[in-house]
């Protein structure tokens, strides 16, 4: 599937059509995206965008707006999608890959909303967030330079 750039193209977003591989899901009847490079891209930007503590919103409320000084999980993977893509998309591989480690990290919590709730957890320090990206980073990068034939 190629898909456009959504409305223009704003400052420092690729401004170029990219193939977007689907994959059909017999399991759930949708097509879901399969993990690429620009993934990788949305996560190392959330990182950056979330590079110190004094970033960081303790209280998320999934609520992003551009006029944000301080961002959440949840909203810093909001912003850095904009950024990357010039879209938001919450199914984005980027972000369930985000939801898995943090699935991994809490596996005796019952979160509703597990981006929301385990930033807002008392237990969550900034540490813990910044682990989560570095998490996941590694494990997109290691499955993008499997997709990536050697030259």
């Amino acid at each position: 599937m190629i898909v456009p750039p959504k409305g223009g193209s704003p400052q420092g977003v690729r401004s170029t059509w990219r193939a977007i591989p689907l994959i059909f899901s017999a399991r759930s009847k949708d097509f879901v995206r399969a993990i690429g490079e620009i993934d990788l891209d949305i996560l190392r930007k959330a990182d950056e965008i979330l590079a110190d503590e004094s970033k960081w919103n303790r209280k998320c409320e999934r609520r992003y707006t551009k006029e944000d000084k301080t961002w959440s999980l949840y909203t810093t993977l909001h912003k850095a999608c904009l950024e990357v893509t010039g879209t938001v998309d919450h199914r984005q591989p980027a972000l369930e890959e985000v939801r898995k480690t943090v699935e991994r990290l809490t596996a005796d919590k019952k979160y509703q909303h597990r981006l929301m709730d385990y930033n807002n957890d008392p237990e969550t320090k900034f540490a813990d967030i910044k682990k989560v990206f570095t998490t996941t980073i590694e494990r997109v990068a290691a499955q993008v330079e499997k997709k990536v034939p050697k030259k």
